[in-house]
C-alpha cells in the first residue's frame, strides 16, 4: 500500500481528508484510508495497521485541531516514526494548525495530551513517545494549509510530492475540483470494457465547449493507463492542426510517445501515417485524441481498426459528433454524450471556486444560486464566474454579476465567460487578448519582457488573469489557456471590426493577414500580427504596413520585407523574424522602442551595424550559422539576455561584453570561440553562463571567477583543462559542469562552493576528488559518470547530507567511504560498470531514502553487505553481471518497497525463501544464473519472471496462484522437466530449448496467452489445447511434436513449425490467417513433412527458400507481400511454384500432401 492517510476522522475525515484520498486514487496511487473513526482505545495497533504503516512508500500525516485527541492517530503516528524508513516517507500536513504548537505541544495539543493523561491513565513514557513523534514531524518540511489559497490547491501539491517519491510517471493534472466525474469515468469504462479479451475499440467523447471533454479524458488516461504498454495523450488537436506542419508534429508526438522516438524522420503527414500504420500493430496502446474537428484528423491519427494491435483503445474527444460518423469510424453504440453538471453538483463546483469550499456562505446563498442558474452546468464556466467573484466582498458587486449573466442568452458560453472578461482593468484585457491571440505555449518570463516593454503591468496582470482561471502556468512556465477561452479572446478581437480585418488590434489567421498586407489594407487599431508563410522566399512590402502605427508585436517567418524600413511602425516592442533573408538589419529599421529581437535560425552575418537600441531586453540569435561577429555592446546595454547557440561562425566576444551590466543569462553553446575576454568580469548581473562545445576555449579569464551573481556555469564539451583555486570566489553558484573536458584535477577551493547543487563531471580523466568536498551541503546531484581513471571518493562524503543522486557508471573506484551509510537522502545510486569495487560498506544499509540501485557488471562484487535489507525504501535493484556467490541473504523480505529485482547472470546458487514476503515485487529478473537449482515460493505481486538459461535450474515453484503473472521465461534451461499449473493471467509463456521438456501444463484457460515459443523442445511430444486468443506459435525443431489441437479456432495467429519431422496434422486455422510456415533442413529442395492440413488449404512452396506456406486458394504472391511483416519472419523472393494436391476421398477435416 504506496500511501498511508493518517488523520483525525472528526476533522478532516469526510473533507479534506476525504478529497485528498479520491484524487490519490484517481491519480494511480493506491492508498490506506479509513472512513470512519478508529477508536481502538487504548490498544495496540491492530495487525492490519501495522501491516499497512510498514508497507506504505509515503505516510501522509494531516495534523488538525483534535489530533491530539485521537488515540489511533497518535499510536499510528508513533509507530510509523518507530521504523527506521521515516526519514524518507512522511508528509506532514499543518491543516488549521500552527507547526510550531504539534512542535513543542502548544495550543490545542497541550491540553489534549494533558487530557489524554488524566482520563485514560496513561503512563508517562507513552504520553513522551506520542510528543517525541509529534516533534519529529513537525521538525520536517511540511505543507501548511494556510500558504495555499484553497484546498484544491493543497490536495494538488501533495498529490506532486507523493509522485515524485515514488518515481511514477507524473499523471496529468484533471482539474483542482472533481465534482460529478466519477460516475462519468465509470461509464466511460464501460465503453471502453479494457478487461475484454477482443479486439480494438474507438470510442468517442462528445460534447459542447466547456463541459468538461479533456478532463474526463485525462481522468480516464490516468486511471487506466497502465493497462497498456504504452500511451499517448495528444491535445487541442483542432488548433495545433492549423499549422502548416501541425499534422506532421502530430504524428512526430504519437511515435515519441509510443515507441520512444525522439525526433522521428518525418516530412510529410502521409510518410507519418505510413510509419505509424506499420509499428502500431507490435504494441496495445491507449490512444487519445483531444479536441478534434475534421475528419481529416481522424484518418491520419487514428487510422482504421485493423491498424492496431488487439486490445488496444483510442478515445476521442470532439465537439462535432459527425466527424466521428464519417466512415463509421466510431460505432453509434460507442460515442458516449457528455451532458452538463445537475444543479446540485454546479453548486458545489461554483462554491469550491468563489468560497474555497462545497456551499456557499449564507449571506451568499441566494445570489450563489442566481450565479449557478445562468451557468448552464458548465464546468469552464462555473470555475471562471466563481474565480472571478472569489474578491468580490459586497453584496452589491455580486448583484451587478448576476444583472449581467441575466442578460446573456441562454446557450451562449462566450458571453457567460465574457463577464469575467469585462471584469478585468484595461491593462489586464490587453494581457489576456495577446496570449489568446499570439502567446500560448509561450514562456511566461519572455512574454513578461515582451508587456514590460509595453508599458503594460505584466507581473501582476499574470498573477491576476491566474487567480481568476482565465490562463494558468504550466510546470515547465508556458501560458496556457482554455481553447473555450482563448476562442473567446479571439471573437472579441473579430468583434472590434467584422467586415475589415485591418481595422481589428490583432491579426492572426493568414488569410485574413495575406488580403491586409496584400491590399495594403491596415490601420493605426493593429496592436500585433503574425505572418508565417508555408513557401520560402515569399516577399511582402514594407509598405503594407506603414498605417498600423500602433503595431508593437510582430512575428515573421519564412517571409521577404522589401522596401524602406522606415515604413514599418516606430513603436515596435517584439520582433520575431524566424529566416531572416537579410544579412543585416538595415540603419533604417524603427528600434526606438526594441525590447525583443529573435532573428534565430537566419541568415545574419552581423545583426546590424550602426544601430542604438537603448529599450533592447533580448536578444536571440540561436542558429545564426553565418554570424561572424555581433555589433559592439555600447549600442544595446540594458540588455538582459543574449543568446548565440550554434552561431558556428562566431569566434570571439567583443570586449564591450563588459558594458552589458544587466545582462543575466549569456548562451554561446557550440560556437567556435578560442577565449572570454578578460572583460567579462564587468557582467556583475550575470546568472548563467553556457559555453559548452566551444572545443578551442582552453582556459577562462581570472576575471571571471569574480562574477558574484553567477548561479549556473556550463562548460561541457569546452576545451578547458584546468579550473583555477578561485572557483572557489563563486560563493552563490549552484550548478557547475564540465562534462567531456580536459579537466584532470578540481581544486580543494571547490569545497567553498556552499551553495552548489550540481557537479557534474562526466568523463573527465579525474583521478579523485578533493577532501574538502564533503563541505558541500547543500550538493543534490553529483555524476562522476565514466571518469575511468577515479580511484577513490573523499572520506569526507559523508558529509554530503543533501546528496540526492550520484552517478559513478565505469569509475575505478574499489570501495566507497565507510560513512557512505550517512547519505541519509541518497535517492538513486548508479555503479554500473564499476568493475574494481568489491565491496560495499556496511554503513550502506542506512541509505533508507535510496530507491533506485543499479550496479550491473560489477564483475568483482561477490557478496552483499549484512545490512542490506535495511534499504527499506529501495524499489529497483539491478545487480546483472556481477559475481554474486552462495546464497542471497535470507532477509531479502525487509526490502518492503522492492519492486523490480535483476540479478540476471551472476553465480549464487539459491534465492532466499523470504521473497515471498516482497509484496509489492512485479519483476524478478534471474536469466543466466547457471548455478541455480530452484526457485521458492514467489509472491502475488509477481507480473514478470524471468529464468532463461538457469541451466541447472530443476524445480520451478507453484505459479498458479500468482494472479497478476503475464510474463515468464525459461528458455534454455535445459534441466527443466516440467513447467507447473499456469495462472490465467498470463501472456507471454517462453519455454523454447528446454531440451528435457516432456510435458506441458494446461494452456486452454490462458484466455489471455498471446505468444507461446516452443521451439527447440526435442522431447515434447505433445501440447494440450492451445487457447482461442493465442498470435504467436513458434514450434520449430520440436522434433516429437505430432499434432497442433486447438480449443477452437483461433481468430489471428502466426504459427511457425519449421523442423517438426513427426508433425502430422495442424488443425482448422483462423480465415485471418496469411501463412503457416514450415521447411526440413534435412531436404535437398524441400520436403513437406506435415500430412494434414485444414479443409479449403492448399500448398505451394517457394523452391530457393525453402519455405512452404499454407494458404488458402487465390492467394497470390502479390496479395501475400502486402500483408504486414509481422506475419513473417523470413523473407522470400522466389517465385512460387506449385506442388501436388490430392484430397482422398472422404477425408473431411484436410488435404493430404
Amino acid at each position: 500500500m504506496p500511501v498511508f492517510l493518517n488523520f483525525c476522522y472528526e476533522d478532516t475525515g469526510k473533507s479534506f481528508t476525504a478529497h485528498l484520498n479520491r484524487v490519490l486514487n484517481e491519480s494511480g496511487f493506491s492508498t490506506f484510508f479509513s472512513p470512519t473513526e478508529q477508536n481502538q482505545a487504548i490498544s495496540n495497533l491492530a495487525g492490519e495497521i501495522q501491516r499497512a504503516i510498514e508497507e506504505c512508500e509515503v505516510f501522509i500525516t494531516i495534523l488538525s485541531y483534535n489530533y491530539a485527541s485521537s488515540v489511533s492517530c497518535l499510536e499510528e503516528l508513533s509507530f510509523r516514526v518507530s521504523l527506521r524508513a521515516v526519514r524518507s516517507s512522511v508528509v506532514p500536513v499543518f491543516y488549521g494548525v500552527e507547526p510550531s504548537d504539534a512542535r513543542f505541544q502548544t495550543g490545542s495539543f497541550e491540553g489534549a495530551l494533558e487530557d489524554q493523561k488524566k482520563q485514560n491513565g496513561l503512563d508517562e513514557e507513552r504520553v513522551q513517545r506520542w510528543k517525541n513523534a509529534l516533534k519529529h514531524v513537525a521538525d520536517r518540511s511540511g505543507r501548511d494549509m494556510k500558504n495555499y489559497r484553497s484546498e484544491a490547491n493543497l490536495v494538488h501539491e501533495i498529490v506532486k510530492v507523493v509522485a515524485d517519491k515514488l518515481n511514477y510517471m507524473a499523471p496529468l493534472h484533471v482539474a483542482d475540483h472533481l465534482i460529478g466525474l466519477d460516475s462519468r469515468v465509470d461509464d466511460v469504462e464501460r465503453l471502453l470494457d479494457v478487461s475484454a479479451d477482443g479486439g480494438v475499440r474507438m470510442i468517442g467523447i462528445h460534447g459542447m465547449g466547456g463541459i468538461g471533454k479533456t478532463t474526463l479524458a485525462k481522468a480516464i488516461f490516468n486511471k487506466i493507463r497502465s493497462s497498456f504498454q504504452c500511451s499517448c495523450f495528444l491535445s487541442d488537436i483542432r488548433e495545433a492542426s492549423r499549422t502548416h506542419y501541425g499534422l506532421v508534429n502530430l504524428l512526430k508526438q504519437l511515435l515519441k510517445d509510443l515507441f520512444n522516438e525522439e525526433d522521428p524522420n518525418i516530412s510529410d503527414a502521409d510518410r507519418g501515417v505510413s510509419v505509424f500504420k506499420n509499428r502500431i500493430r507490435s504494441k496495445k496502446v491507449l490512444v487519445i485524441l483531444d479536441d478534434v474537428d475534421h475528419q481529416k484528423q481522424l484518418e491520419k491519427l487514428a487510422g482504421k481498426h485493423d491498424w492496431y494491435c488487439r486490445g488496444s483503445r483510442i478515445i476521442t474527444t470532439t465537439r462535432d459528433e459527425h466527424v466521428l460518423n464519417v466512415s463509421n469510424r466510431v460505432d453509434r453504440h460507442h460515442v458516449y454524450k457528455l451532458k452538463e453538471l445537475d444543479y446540485t453538483q454546479s453548486l458545489q463546483l461554483f462554491s469550491w471556486w468563489a468560497f474555497g469550499r462545497d456551499q456557499p456562505t449564507q449571506e451568499y446563498a441566494k445570489l450563489s444560486k442566481d450565479v449557478v442558474s445562468t451557468a448552464g452546468g458548465l464546468p469552464l464556466a462555473l470555475e471562471v464566474l466563481g474565480s472571478s467573484l472569489w474578491d468580490k466582498t459586497t453584496i452589491e458587486e455580486w448583484e451587478e454579476t448576476v444583472e449581467m449573466l441575466r442578460n446573456v442568452p441562454e446557450n451562449d458560453v462566450i458571453l457567460k465567460l465574457k463577464v469575467s472578461f469585462d471584469y478585468l482593468i484595461e491593462e489586464e484585457k490587453q494581457i489576456f487578448l495577446d496570449i489568446a491571440c499570439f502567446f500560448i505555449g509561450m514562456d511566461r518570463d519572455y512574454a513578461v519582457t515582451i508587456w514590460k516593454g509595453c508599458g503594460l503591468p505584466a507581473s501582476i496582470s499574470i498573477k491576476r488573469l491566474s487567480q481568476r482561471s482565465l490562463i494558468k502556468i504550466d510546470d515547465e512556465n508556458r501560458l496556457w489557456m482554455h481553447d473555450q477561452l482563448r476562442d473567446m479572446g479571439r471573437r472579441i478581437v473579430k468583434l472590434e471590426n467584422l467586415d475589415d480585418p485591418g481595422s481589428r488590434s490583432r491579426l492572426w489567421d493568414q488569410d485574413e493577414v495575406f488580403d491586409v498586407l496584400k491590399n495594403h489594407k491596415g490601420s493605426g487599431k493593429v496592436r500585433g500580427l503574425i505572418l508565417s508563410v508555408n513557401n520560402q522566399g515569399q516577399s511582402w512590402k514594407t509598405e503594407a504596413f506603414k498605417p498600423m502605427s500602433s503595431l508593437k508585436l510582430l512575428s515573421i517567418s519564412f517571409a521577404s520585407l522589401n522596401g524602406s524600413f522606415r515604413s514599418l511602425p516606430s513603436g515596435l516592442v517584439w520582433l520575431k523574424w524566424k529566416k531572416c533573408p537579410l544579412q543585416y538589419l538595415p540603419d533604417d529599421f524603427p528600434y526606438e522602442k526594441l525590447a525583443v529581437l529573435d532573428l534565430s535560425n537566419s541568415l545574419s552575418e552581423l545583426v546590424w551595424k550602426n544601430m542604438l537600441i537603448p529599450n533592447l531586453k533580448v536578444l536571440d540569435l540561436r542558429y545564426c550559422v553565418k554570424l561572424n561577429r555581433i555589433p559592439n555592446c555600447s549600442q544595446y546595454q540594458n540588455l538582459e539576455k543574449l543568446n548565440l547557440s550554434n552561431c558556428w561562425e562566431l569566434v570571439e566576444i567583443p570586449n564591450s561584453i563588459s558594458l552589458l551590466e544587466n545582462l543575466i543569462y549569456l548562451n554561446v553553446n557550440r560556437c567556435h570561440l578560442k577565449e572570454l575576454p578578460s572583460t567579462i568580469s564587468g557582467l556583475q548581473s550575470l546568472q548563467k553562463l553556457i559555453i559548452s562545445n566551444n572545443h578551442g576555449l582552453d582556459k577562462l579569464p581570472e576575471q571571471l571567477f569574480s562574477m558574484k551573481s553567477l548561479t549556473e556555469l556550463d562548460m561541457t564539451s569546452s576545451g578547458i583543462q584546468q579550473l583555477p583555486d578561485s572557483i572557489g570566489n563563486l560563493k552563490n553558484l549552484r550548478i557547475l559542469r564540465l562534462g567531456f573536458t580536459n579537466v584532470r584535477e578540481l581544486p580543494d577551493s571547490l569545497g567553498s562552493l556552499v551553495n552548489l547543487e550540481e557537479l557534474d563531471v562526466n568523463r573527465c580523466n579525474i583521478r579523485e576528488l578533493p577532501d574538502s568536498l564533503g563541505t558541500l551541503v547543500n550538493l543534490e546531484k553529483l555524476n562522476v559518470n565514466r571518469c575511468k581513471i577515479l580511484s577513490r571518493f573523499p572520506a569526507s562524503m559523508g558529509r554530503m547530507r543533501s546528496l540526492l543522486y550520484l552517478n559513478m557508471v565505469e569509475t575505478a573506484t574499489a570501495t566507497l567511504p565507510h560513512d557512505f551509510g550517512l547519505l541519509s537522502k541518497l535517492d538513486k545510486l548508479n555503479t554500473i560498470g564499476c568493475r574494481q569495487l568489491k565491496e560495499l560498506p556496511e554503513s550502506f544499509g542506512s541509505l533508507t531514502s535510496l530507491r533506485t540501485l543499479e550496479m550491473n557488471n560489477n564483475i568483482n562484487l561477490t557478496r552483499l553487505p549484512s545490512t542490506f535489507s535495511g534499504l527499506c525504501s529501495l524499489g529497483k535493484f539491478e545487480a546483472t553481471h556481477c559475481n554474486l556467490q552462495g546464497m542471497i541473504p535470507d532477509d531479502f523480505e525487509k526490502l518492503c518497497s522492492l519492486k523490480i529485482l535483476s540479478l540476471s547472470f551472476n553465480n549464487f546458487h539459491g534465492l532466499p525463501s523470504s521473497l515471498r514476503g516482497l509484496s509489492l515485487l512485479e519483476q524478478l529478473l534471474i536469466n543466466g544464473c547457471q548455478q541455480l537449482v530452484a526457485i521458492p515460493e514467489l509472491p502475488i505481486s509477481l507480473k514478470k519472471l524471468d529464468a532463461g538459461e538457469c541451466t541447472s535450474l530443476q524445480t520451478m515453484p507453484k505459479l498458479s496462484h500468482l494472479c497478476k503473472l503475464e510474463t515468464l521465461s525459461v528458455h534454455r534451461c535445459v534441466q527443466l522437466v516440467a513447467i507447473p499449473e499456469l495462472p490465467t493471467s498470463l501472456k507471454y509463456l517462453d519455454a523454447a530449448v528446454c531440451t528435457r521438456l516432456q510435458t506441458m501444463p494446461q494452456l486452454s484457460h490462458l484466455s489471455k496467452l498471446e505468444n507461446l515459443y516452443i521451439y527447440g523442445c526435442e522431447q515434447l511430444a505433445s501440447i494440450p489445447q492451445l487457447p482461442t486468443n493465442l498470435k504467436h506459435l513458434f514450434a520449430d525443431k520440436t522434433k516429437s511434436l505430432q499434432e497442433l489441437l486447438f480449443r477452437s479456432r483461433p481468430l489471428w495467429l502466426q504459427i511457425s513449425y519449421m523442423n517438426c519431422e513427426q508433425l502430422v496434422c495442424i488443425p482448422e486455422l483462423p480465415s485471418s490467417l496469411v501463412g503457416a510456415v514450415g521447411y526440413s533442413e534435412s531436404a535437398h529442395h524441400f520436403e513437406i513433412k506435415v500430412r494434414v492440413l485444414p479443409t479449403g488449404y492448399s500448398c505451394k512452396s517457394f523452391l530457393e527458400g525453402r519455405i512452404c506456406l499454407a494458404y488458402k486458394p487465390g492467394v497470390t504472391k502479390d496479395s501475400i507481400q502486402e500483408k504486414p511483416p509481422e506475419f513473417f519472419n523470413w523473407i522470400v523472393n522466389a517465385s512460387l511454384q506449385p506442388r501436388y494436391v490430392t484430397r482422398h476421398p472422404g477425408e473431411k477435416s484436410g488435404c493430404r500432401l
